[in-house]
């Protein structure tokens, strides 16, 4: 999907208006945002500022980014690769400590399961370090970040 805004970082301002990041850093207090937006050519990826606090299972994951707000999730595999390509090519560390969040390192769980059935117990897990994407098994302990598809005010971008 093209959309009509250039791919980059963005911070969603009381009235779901897109500030970019540039814009946002002059304010007098930039932390003042809970979330920022990944704007690619698949969509838009609004993002929580800051991990869920602690390590999840596969189940508590998407429970946990469920209970930050409505229409929140873990991310999706592709949605990881597209967080994990903006670290390097729009700064997305930078814009997380702009807002008063931390960069996203480490291992975090997808909303993916292994489609293999005689493998059950696994699912996707991206590691920010080198954006590979793995398996792992659902009983293990990692990262979330929540994440859900941008909405406007009018229209929601779709995201993969």
């Amino acid at each position: 999907m093209q959309n009509n805004i250039e791919n980059g970082i963005y911070i969603p301002n009381e009235n779901r208006e897109l500030i970019p990041i540039d814009e946002w850093a002059k304010r007098e207090d930039p932390t003042t945002a809970d979330t920022l937006v990944v704007m690619t050519d698949y969509g838009a990826i609004e993002v929580a500022k800051n991990n869920l606090e602690g390590k999840y299972t596969f189940d508590e994951a998407r429970q946990a980014a469920e209970a930050y707000g409505e229409g929140y999730r873990p991310f999706s595999d592709h949605e990881g690769i597209e967080l994990y390509k903006a670290r390097h090519l729009h700064n997305l560390d930078g814009a997380f400590n702009l807002i008063g969040g931390k960069p996203m390192c480490g291992a975090y769980w997808t909303r993916c399961v292994d489609p293999d059935p005689k493998y059950p117990g696994r699912a996707y897990v991206v590691g920010m370090g080198y954006g590979y994407v793995y398996y792992s098994y659902k009983s293990h302990n990692l990262y979330v970040r929540a994440v859900s598809a941008f909405h406007f005010k009018d229209f929601e971008f779709l995201t993969f």
